[in-house]
């Protein structure tokens, strides 16, 4: 069967590859190539993020902590489940399974993750201009990067 999208939703690979490369317009930081995806150590994540410090955070939700990092020269988001220890391993790998096959070039692009004892962390890929969610409760009709707010 011929997929005419440009990726692959279940087989995790992309059928057209232009994003492979991309360099974001703002910070200038190379998106990650395809396939990077690894498993991280907690010191590795702690060093990354400074110790998950708070000049690194960068929001709270539902699931957890998000903070900024860098890992090799790469800009990374490390997001920190809040309630790891209900979320047994076997449980988390399917997810980070599932999350690691989603690809496409308007997609956070998940890189790796971490489990040890009852932490639990995901490896995205830094998006420097922000959540689509503070986009739309933006209060304001335009953003400073140039998005609009659209009154839903």
């Amino acid at each position: 069967m011929q997929h005419n999208h440009n990726f692959d939703w279940m087989g995790g690979i992309p059928v057209d590859e232009e994003f492979k490369n991309a360099v974001c317009p703002i910070c200038k930081n190379r998106r990650p190539k395809i396939g990077w995806k690894r498993d991280f150590t907690c010191a590795e994540l702690q060093a990354a993020t400074e110790g998950f410090s708070l000049k690194n955070f960068l929001s709270e939700g539902g699931f957890g902590f998000v903070y900024r990092g860098e890992l090799n020269g790469l800009k990374i988001a490390v997001k920190q489940h809040k309630n790891a220890s209900l979320q047994g391993e076997k449980e988390f790998k399917s997810e980070v399974q599932f999350l690691s096959k989603a690809r496409h070039e308007n997609l956070v692009m998940l890189l790796g993750s971490c489990s040890d004892g009852n932490s639990r962390l995901l490896v995205y890929e830094y998006i420097c201009n922000g959540s689509l969610d503070q986009h739309l409760s933006s209060k304001s009709k335009t953003t400073s990067k140039g998005f609009f707010h659209f009154p839903f």
